[in-house]
C-alpha cells in the first residue's frame, strides 16, 4: 500500500499531480519501472485526472 501512499504525499505537497512526477523523488524508490509493473497507462491517466479533480 506504500505506492499508493507515496502519490499522495506528492499531492499534498506540490497541490497537483503530473505523470512525470511517479517517475521522481519520492516515488522511483520503487525502482525505475515502478509504475508499468503496478499500473495500466489507463490506470496511471485515471489517477492523474483524479488528482487533477481534486486540486480544483
Amino acid at each position: 500500500m506504500l505506492v499508493l501512499l507515496r502519490p499522495q504525499s506528492v499531492f499534498s505537497q506540490k497541490r497537483h499531480l503530473e505523470t512525470a512526477d511517479l517517475y521522481e523523488p519520492p516515488l522511483d524508490m520503487f525502482g525505475t519501472d515502478a509504475v508499468e509493473r503496478w499500473f495500466t497507462e489507463k490506470e496511471v491517466e485515471e489517477v492523474v485526472e483524479f488528482t487533477e479533480k481534486l486540486a480544483i
